[in-house]
């Protein structure tokens, strides 16, 4: 059985029996994102093959997707569906792809809606599936005075307090106060977030011009690829080692760890859940773990809420429950947040491309709001 996983689809930790992804170089960070059905433990290891997915425009990024056929011992079958994006240097089956890439990361910066199987897809052995769309999403003709608009509903609430966390902590230890961090899902990743700046995607010109000198203070994160963002994360793969470099942090930490202890950055922006749609109940207590390894590392989280509802309509939660618990959390730990949700309302289809009744990718625009909403709270916690 083959199915394909979105960036938003439920991700639960594999089985010990689940071979983990194979430790490799800072160049070559795979970002698998698994979503299992559970039910019976394979008998074999699962076999992957990696396929190049074609774009639909030349683009400086390309798609990788894991086929994962696994046969079990008894009646039932247990389904692993998983994404990856890998770098091209990594991928020799997708290197061509990349060749005229301006940096050598391969992902995905748009995929279909999350698929749930039913009972009856699951048994079939050609499920019905969604095509995979690799395209560029179709400009908005959205003036900047409306993104300008909808940052002004979002601002972050960067307190005083606030900042002086922020400098207690980096005068205290080696962290850098001109690098921030960014863990998160696909609409984390760089194409779709920091790398827009240096490839000119974003222009803080036309928006807030004034935010230029916080951007060139913070110039340095831009470039930086985070280990922890990645297309499918949810907050339980966050904090699960077996998806984690192994070879930059060993085989011990999580990739959030690994994100906040490999580099020296002293903030670190905090933006999953479109993937705990199905495991919503389970997120509080998986935020919470990764708010506390920030600030006992001595790095400042700053929580963004999301623009989708994917928890209430595929996976029942009540109407904006992530999002209210990424609120409660900020109030309690007293951290800055970023309320992007309520942002992205003032944007044409609240910032999301149109993708049926379940959107969950940025447009444009969206990128755009979520690029200036950075700048503005980097500016704040710098003062």
């Amino acid at each position: 059985m083959t199915i394909l996983a979105a960036c938003g689809s439920a991700v639960t930790p594999p089985l010990p029996t689940v071979v983990p992804p194979t430790a490799v170089s800072h160049t070559s960070i795979p970002t698998i994102a698994p979503t299992e059905i559970p039910t019976a433990t394979p008998n074999p290891a699962p076999t992957a093959t990696l396929m190049s997915e074609p774009t639909t425009a030349p683009s400086s990024t390309a798609m990788a997707v894991v086929t994962v056929s696994l046969t079990t011992s008894v009646s039932t079958t247990k389904v692993l569906v998983a994404t990856a994006t890998a770098r091209a240097i990594s991928v020799s089956s997708i290197v061509s792809a990349a060749a005229t890439s301006a940096i050598a990361v391969s992902t995905a910066t748009r995929a279909p809606a999350p698929i749930v199987p039913s009972a009856s897809a699951v048994a079939s052995t050609q499920p019905a599936i969604s095509p995979i769309d690799t395209g560029t999403p179709t400009p908005q003709l959205v003036p900047p005075g409306m993104v300008i608009a909808a940052a002004n509903a979002g601002q972050p609430n960067v307190t005083v307090r606030h900042r002086q966390i922020w400098l207690s902590m980096t005068q205290s230890t080696v962290k850098d106060t001109s690098l921030f961090s960014v863990v998160g899902d696909c609409n984390s990743i760089p194409p779709v977030y920091l790398q827009r700046v240096g490839n000119g995607a974003f222009n803080v010109d036309k928006f807030i011009p004034a935010l230029r000198t916080t951007q060139n203070y913070f110039g340095k994160s831009f470039s930086r690829v985070s280990v922890a963002a990645n297309g499918g994360f949810t907050s339980a793969a966050m904090n699960d080692p077996v998806w984690a470099d192994g070879a930059l942090c060993g085989t011990q930490r999580t990739p959030f760890e690994c994100e906040i202890l490999q580099g020296r950055a002293s903030i670190v922006f905090i933006q999953v859940g479109t993937g705990d749609q199905y495991v919503w109940k389970n997120y509080e207590a998986n935020l919470r773990r990764m708010l506390d390894t920030a600030l006992k590392n001595s790095v400042l989280p700053v929580l963004l809420t999301k623009a989708d509802h994917l928890e209430t309509l595929q996976g029942g939660a009540p109407p904006d429950y992530i999002n209210n618990v990424i609120r409660k959390l900020a109030r309690e730990y007293d951290v800055p947040l970023v309320d992007f949700y309520a942002a992205s309302r003032l944007l044409p289809n609240n910032g999301l491309i149109d993708e049926g009744n379940l959107d969950f990718h940025l447009s444009e625009a969206g990128m755009d709001l979520h690029m200036l909403l950075t700048l503005q709270t980097l500016e704040r916690i710098r003062g």
